[in-house]
């Protein structure tokens, strides 16, 4: 059962360092890794995402955003209680680990700069080519982080 949701109408969004905390690569460019992301996270989520990131001036800054608006920018509709599409959508970005409230904070949210790595488990819900593709990428970025760091 997933979480009730109060979000306010204004909210802030602060970029996250998420490589300590949640082990994604430093290197890693968020939007190229984001085309393996949207099949899972489907059309809805990948946009707000990108949004978000937009807001931050792509994670250089914090961003402010009025969620009634996002709404209407996502062509949702007006609608911010629970069962809103734009409240649905912000929990599915949270349970993704794509957004984390910030702790004891009302209304300011971390948005990660770098997408984690999709698991296994995701990426056996590719396509077969889409995961190979996925697999090809996380080796050639892993090489090239590897030839950068100090021996």
């Amino acid at each position: 059962m997933e979480r009730e949701v109060d979000l306010p109408t204004s909210l802030t969004i602060r970029p996250a360092d998420t490589y300590a905390a949640h082990g994604t690569d430093p290197g890693q460019p968020t939007t190229g890794y984001l085309r393996f992301w949207a099949p899972l996270l489907g059309p809805t989520t990948t946009l707000l995402y990108r949004m978000l990131l937009d807001a931050t001036d792509d994670g250089r800054s914090y961003g402010y955003v009025d969620l009634g608006h996002l709404a209407l920018d996502l062509g949702l509709g007006r609608g911010q209680g629970r069962h809103a599409t734009i409240t649905r959508t912000w929990v599915r970005m949270e349970r993704y680990g794509l957004l984390f409230p910030v702790p004891d904070t009302w209304g300011h949210w971390q948005l990660p700069i770098h997408l984690p790595w999709l698991s296994d488990r995701q990426l056996n819900r590719l396509r077969p080519d889409l995961g190979h593709l996925e697999r090809l990428y996380r080796t050639a970025v892993q090489d090239v982080t590897d030839l950068h760091r100090p021996q």
